[in-house]
């Protein structure tokens, strides 16, 4: 915090995901002036961060979700991998489930990035998971 002509200005800083600064507006108390820059670094947290309607919409977690519920069980990284080749429209992506039974495999279709791919893939397994349940 530091003194100002109109009361305090407080600066927050977040580092991790990515390195924020935000600083308050005036106020005449600290402790506002302590609310308001940390009321403006979260806002400006959201808007880096996937909402949460993303995150549930986003294929990959869904399909985990799916796997969980089915497997009974929380699903780690040995029940699912994906597997991404470079191709000519750039990269496709294989998920393999290997937590039901024998290994099921989804392969989606070509994207300009492994994460699109990736996604693809997923979205191909859900339609298909969602329609045999």
């Amino acid at each position: 915090e530091e003194a100002c002509s109109s009361g305090y200005i407080s600066t927050v800083t977040v580092t991790g995901y990515q390195d924020l600064t935000s600083q308050g507006s005036p106020k005449p108390r600290k402790r506002d002036a302590q609310h308001s820059a940390a009321a403006k670094a979260l806002l400006a947290m959201q808007k880096l961060l996937p909402t949460p309607l993303e995150s549930r919409s986003n294929p990959k977690n869904l399909v985990l979700q799916w796997l969980a519920k089915v497997a009974k069980k929380p699903v780690g990284t040995e029940d699912y991998a994906y597997e991404v080749a470079a191709v000519e429209e750039g990269f496709q992506a294989e998920l393999v489930l290997k937590c039901l039974g024998e290994d099921q495999r989804y392969r989606g279709v070509p994207e300009k990035t492994k994460k699109l791919a990736e996604r693809s893939a997923a979205q191909i397994a859900l339609e298909y998971l969602q329609g045999c349940s």
